[in-house]
């Protein structure tokens, strides 16, 4: 199954988008520049707070969005160009919850895995650059159900 870098590409726009109103949001610091090699913490409000990681090269590596009062956490993870993510996803009191998703550095899809209270639950697949799957498992309660591979130099499916 192929997919669209299009629709990939507004994924990243949209990741793009929202940390920037994020970003605009936060009060401190509104009117001194960023040093670029200085990580970052803002209260943005009572329960809601930004942590910004940067990489050697002065770009952002990681933003940590934390919600004290419901905790929950959004991760954004970014390639060393600092524009291109790595992984986005969600945790609950610590443990991830939800879709997570990882990406290839041109920014297409490699995996989207859920997960529930720390554990795998439901579907993990993980693309090949040009977005053909290549691995796709099913887990209930962390443990693994089915699982298929797709060879692509035999030009097979193997199902375990």
């Amino acid at each position: 199954m192929k997919k669209s870098k299009n629709n990939l590409l507004r994924g990243s726009s949209l990741v793009s988008i929202v940390l920037l109103l994020i970003l605009s949001s936060c009060k401190e610091n509104i009117n001194k520049p960023i040093d670029p090699f200085l990580n970052i913490e803002s209260q943005i409000n009572d329960s809601l707070d930004i942590k910004i990681y940067y990489g050697d090269n002065g770009s952002i590596r990681t933003i940590i969005l934390n919600n004290s009062v419901k905790g929950e956490s959004k991760l954004f993870s970014f390639h060393k160009d600092g524009i291109t993510p790595t992984v986005i996803g969600s945790d609950n009191n610590g443990l991830k919850t939800g879709p997570y998703y990882t990406f290839y550095s041109d920014g297409t899809l490699n995996c989207r895995i859920n997960y529930q209270n720390g554990e795998y639950e439901g579907n993990y697949i993980c693309y090949s650059e040009e977005g053909e799957v290549i691995y796709k498992a099913f887990y209930e309660n962390g443990i693994e159900k089915t699982i298929e591979i797709n060879d692509t130099i035999n030009d097979q499916i193997i199902m375990y």
